[in-house]
C-alpha cells in the first residue's frame, strides 16, 4: 500500500483537541492504526482509503447525538467521541448497522470493534498519523464517499468513461456495483421472509418471529449524492432510478402499516410480498446491466451469483401464490360437499 502520508501533505488540522464536535486527532491516529485500514465490520475487509480515495467513515458506537442510533443520555459528552466509542467501517456497513438499531447493538459493536482491532496487522506510525489527519481535515464524523483528496485540496468528481454507459475509472464501479449488489441482497432476503410469513398465513400456522423491522428495505447511500450519477447514460439511470425507487415505496407502505396497527392477515403478506418481488425483478433488471457475475455473498461462492438468487427467491412468490390457490380450492370444495 501506497504510504498514507503521500496523500495528505499541506493539511492543517484545526480540531486536534478533543471537544463536542468530534474525535480529537489523538484519538484518529490510534483508531486509524488499529483498524489496519480496514473496515471492521465481519468479513468486509474494505480499504478505507483507496488510491486517494475516502471510502470509510467514523462510526460511532453510542450516536453522538440524541436522534442518533444507540444514543445514552448517561454517556459523558467527553466520551461520545473517545476511542472505546468508534469504529472506523466502509460506507455501506456504516449504514447498515446504523439502520438496524435492533440487530447491531452496542454489545455486538463492541464485540465487533475488539475482534477487528486483535485480528489485524496495524498501521505503521507514520500511515496511522497520515490517515487521521486525512479524516479529520474534512471534519469527518460521518466520511466523504468518493471524495478524492490531494495535496491542499479537495474534490468531487465523476469517473470517466470511455462509451455511453460503460465506466473506464474504477471509482464508479467501485461504488455502485457494491451499492446495488448490497440493496438487492437485502431485497432478496427481505422477499424470502415475506414468502415464509404468507405461506405461514394461507396455511393457518404460527408466523416466524420475524419482527416488522425485517421488512424495510436498507437505503441507497449513493445514488442522489454521488457525483458519478451525471456520468451514467439515461438508460443506466433509469434502470437504478426504478430500483431505488421501488425501496423508498415499500418503506413508506411498510412504516404506514406499522403506525396504523395494521393486522398483517394473509391479505396484507400477498400484497408485501408482490411489492417486493417487483422490487427484486426492478433490481435485477439493473444487476443484470451492471453486474450479471456477481456473487451473492463474496464469502462463499456456492451460493451462486446475486442474478440466480435473485431469480430464485422470485420463482418461490409463483409457487407460494399457486399453493395458496390450490388450498383455498381445496377448502371451497370440501365446505361445499359438507353444505351438500
Amino acid at each position: 500500500m501506497r504510504a498514507l502520508s503521500q496523500w495528505t501533505e499541506g493539511f492543517t488540522l484545526s480540531n486536534t483537541e478533543q471537544g463536542p464536535s468530534g474525535p480529537s486527532q489523538r484519538v484518529a491516529k490510534r483508531l486509524f492504526a488499529l483498524s489496519g485500514n480496514r473496515c471492521a465490520f465481519p468479513k468486509c475487509g474494505v480499504q478505507l482509503v483507496q488510491e486517494a480515495t475516502i471510502l470509510g467513515e467514523i462510526s460511532h458506537i453510542k450516536a453522538a447525538s440524541p436522534n442518533g442510533p444507540r444514543y445514552d443520555p448517561n454517556q459523558a459528552p467527553a466520551d461520545r467521541h473517545d476511542f472505546d466509542n468508534l469504529l472506523l467501517l466502509c460506507a455501506n456497513h456504516h449504514k447498515v448497522v446504523d439502520d438496524d438499531e435492533i440487530s447491531y447493538t452496542v454489545e455486538r459493536l463492541l464485540i465487533m470493534k475488539r475482534s477487528h482491532e486483535s485480528a489485524i496487522q496495524p498501521l505503521t506510525d507514520d500511515d496511522a498519523s497520515a490517515g487521521a489527519k486525512l479524516f479529520l481535515s474534512i471534519g469527518q464524523s460521518g466520511g466523504l464517499v468518493a471524495g478524492t483528496v490531494h495535496a491542499q485540496t479537495i474534490n468531487i468528481h465523476a469517473a470517466d468513461r470511455s462509451r455511453a454507459g460503460h465506466f473506464a475509472g474504477d471509482t464508479a464501479l467501485a461504488l455502485f456495483v457494491p451499492e446495488l449488489a448490497r440493496l438487492l441482497a437485502r431485497q432478496v432476503y427481505v422477499l424470502d421472509r415475506a414468502v415464509a410469513n404468507f405461506i405461514c398465513s394461507s396455511a393457518g400456522q404460527p408466523p416466524p418471529s420475524d419482527h416488522w423491522t425485517t421488512f424495510r428495505p436498507w437505503k441507497p447511500l449513493l445514488y442522489r449524492s454521488a457525483a458519478q450519477t451525471r456520468d451514467l447514460a439515461p438508460a443506466d439511470a433509469a434502470l437504478l432510478a426504478e430500483f431505488f425507487e421501488s425501496l423508498a415505496e415499500i418503506d413508506d407502505l411498510v412504516m404506514g402499516w406499522q403506525e396504523g396497527a395494521t393486522v398483517w392477515d394473509v391479505n396484507v403478506w400477498n400484497f408485501l410480498m408482490q411489492k417486493i418481488e417487483r422490487s427484486v425483478v426492478a433490481g435485477l433488471r439493473a444487476a443484470e446491466r451492471f453486474c450479471p457475475d456477481r456473487q451473492y455473498d463474496t464469502t462463499m461462492p456456492a451460493s451462486g451469483t446475486l442474478r440466480a438468487r435473485a431469480e430464485v427467491s422470485a420463482s418461490n412468490v409463483r409457487a407460494a401464490l399457486d399453493a395458496h390457490i390450490r388450498r383455498y380450492t381445496a377448502n371451497a370444495t370440501n365446505a361445499r360437499l359438507t353444505r351438500q
